[in-house]
């Protein structure tokens, strides 16, 4: 049987709803035939589902799920996935009954058996999702928050050593500028006690704004 012939079939079920016949179409069981739809034939059966009326779409999508079915599903190699978008009517309805029905879609779907489940599945990762970047953040702002507390606590040194290389670097990282040196001093203040009036500027500068 050519590829439209066995389109012809599906659709017969479909607009019949005995989609249990589709373990007597050929191929069925068996894998690498029920492949052949949606690897080699997929352009020719795009093609065809694009020329069903719409009320045919629903019925002839279920037969194409109960045809991959007979080998357990397809996995994501599955045509539903390019099927399914083209509904515009009944796509809820026929969703649920592939889901509750067959196999065919369970990559997609994460396993769930109805659209219901389908959707808590889709919120309950989103949610981790939400919460994997939520936790994600915090380790980099803490990250982030050590780095500037170690990069101010050689702030000092550099300024002492009138590095000023190593202060804006120290800076660049987010060394906090109006830290004060062990008299109390303001780092700016202790930069232009020992000459180093070019540091003492970039520090003033930077913790004015």
């Amino acid at each position: 049987m050519d590829a439209n012939a066995l389109f012809d079939s599906l659709l017969s079920i479909g607009r019949s709803g005995h989609f249990q016949d589709a373990w007597g179409l050929p191929g069925a069981a068996q894998h690498d035939a029920v492949l052949r739809i949606a690897d080699t034939h997929r352009r020719l059966l795009i093609e065809y589902f694009a020329k069903l009326e719409q009320s045919d779409r629903p019925g002839f999508i279920k037969a194409i799920a109960a045809y991959e079915n007979t080998v357990g599903g397809l996995g994501s190699v599955t045509t539903l996935h390019r099927l399914l978008p083209l509904l515009s009517e009944r796509y809820e309805e026929t969703l649920n009954w592939v889901l509750a029905n067959t196999r065919s879609y369970w990559w997609y779907a994460h396993g769930a058996e109805s659209v219901a489940e389908l959707a808590a599945i889709k919120q309950a990762n989103r949610l981790r999702r939400e919460h994997s970047l939520a936790h994600e953040h915090q380790r980099e702002v803490a990250a982030k928050a050590k780095k500037a507390e170690r990069a101010s606590g050689n702030l000092f040194n550099a300024v002492r050593r009138g590095d000023i290389k190593a202060v804006q670097a120290l800076l660049n990282i987010g060394a906090d500028p109006t830290i004060t040196t062990p008299d109390g001093n303001t780092l700016s203040e202790y930069a232009v006690s020992i000459g180093h009036i070019d540091i003492a500027n970039l520090l003033a500068n930077i913790a004015d704004t």
